[in-house]
């Protein structure tokens, strides 16, 4: 008797090279990725975070938008007075498209905001790029004065909290540092006003970026100082650094308390580093560590720098109204009292910009400074 014997078919062997063969999206995205690898790592670090700019940037406007918009004010009742009817008000708000819904006030502002425009002042009339041109260079000014006083003070007193032996020396440092903390800016600067112009006679009277006496030069940046210099009149650039002195000083005493705070640390770690006790066994001379001490403290200085520079812009609108610098701080300060919703947003917009552009100044000086950086994980 025959016996039938099933067959049991199975399956073919599946090749595994076969199974992960890429499709020809996949195929694209491999080589994309492959070309950004073969990229250099100094390239790809900046490409990395500048592609997070234009996102950063909408998230600003956006916020500015929203900040301005959404607190309470009557921009008409301001611009027409105290005895207007609410019919007049009405009008106005027509005229300005105050009327309408905020989803649509919001689309116009990014359709403005993409043809390069952020509105016309409801007071005066002017574009805000052509106000925000005229003024931001009066900022920087101060702003750069202000950090570069702030990184060499502040590194100064770090140095010295952390070379102090004497518990005495070393608390009287750090009493004053904090007492700078918490004195505002523009505290300094009227109490430096009183000392330095009324008392000493030693500046000029601290109101504009010109004594009466000067003629303003041509204008090209809006501000005196670089204005002074692009025309070669040395007189007047030499009277303008004169009206400079108070205000950077005031923001940049101010702004010195990070630094200090960040090298002090920094600074105590490298004093009492075997390696510091090594170069002294070995003789060499306390001025030659305290440099090597300083430069190993710039490091964390440089990274905070992005911090200081963000908090000196926005500082500096208080200061410049004491000052009467007529920069953007004090363009923003107005706007803010008169309901200017237009010059709110580019204040913010603008302000908010410049810290951004310090943040990476300061994240790439960082790449260029610290080794470690440049290492790839």
């Amino acid at each position: 008797m025959s016996q039938t014997v099933d067959r049991v078919v199975l399956p073919a062997p599946v090749d595994p090279d076969v199974s992960k063969t890429p499709t020809a999206s996949g195929r694209r995205g491999q080589g994309g990725l492959r070309a950004w690898r073969r990229l250099p790592w100094g390239v790809r670090y900046f490409l990395g975070r500048l592609a997070l700019v234009p996102l950063t940037l909408f998230a600003l406007c956006t916020l500015a938008f929203g900040l301005v918009n959404l607190i309470p004010s009557n921009p008409a009742g301001v611009l027409l007075g105290d005895f207007a009817t609410p019919e007049e008000i009405a009008r106005v708000n027509a005229e300005l498209g105050l009327d309408q819904s905020l989803w649509v006030r919001y689309l116009d502002f990014l359709s403005a905001l993409a043809h390069g425009s952020l509105g016309e002042s409801y007071f005066t009339g002017e574009p805000v790029m052509t106000a925000l041109g005229a003024r931001v260079a009066s900022t920087l000014e101060l702003v750069v004065g202000a950090w570069i006083v702030a990184i060499v003070l502040g590194t100064v007193l770090g140095v010295a909290m952390a070379y102090w032996k004497s518990p005495i020396g070393r608390s009287s440092i750090s009493t004053g540092v904090a007492l700078v903390q918490a004195i505002p800016d523009f505290v300094l600067g009227i109490v430096g006003s009183l000392v330095f112009f009324y008392f000493l006679g030693w500046l000029p009277l601290p109101l504009g970026q010109l004594p009466l006496s000067s003629s303003p030069p041509p204008a090209v940046t809006g501000a005196a100082f670089l204005d002074s210099l692009l025309a070669g009149d040395w007189s007047t650039a030499g009277a303008a650094a004169q009206q400079m002195i108070l205000p950077i000083a005031a923001l940049g005493i101010s702004g010195s308390v990070v630094f200090a705070r960040v090298v002090y640390a920094a600074s105590a770690e490298v004093f009492g580093a075997p390696h510091t006790a090594f170069a002294r066994a070995r003789g060499l001379g306390e001025p030659t560590i305290i440099w090597l001490t300083v430069r190993a403290s710039l490091l964390p200085a440089v990274a905070a720098s992005g911090i200081v520079v963000g908090g000196l812009i926005g500082g500096s609108a208080v200061v410049e109204v004491v000052f009467n610098w007529q920069g953007l701080g004090q363009w923003g300060a107005e706007g803010a009292l008169e309901a200017d919703i237009p010059v709110l947003e580019g204040y913010i917009i603008a302000g908010a910009g410049l810290s951004l552009l310090a943040y990476i100044v300061a994240d790439m000086s960082m790449y260029w400074l610290d080794p470690r950086v440049r290492v790839e994980k």
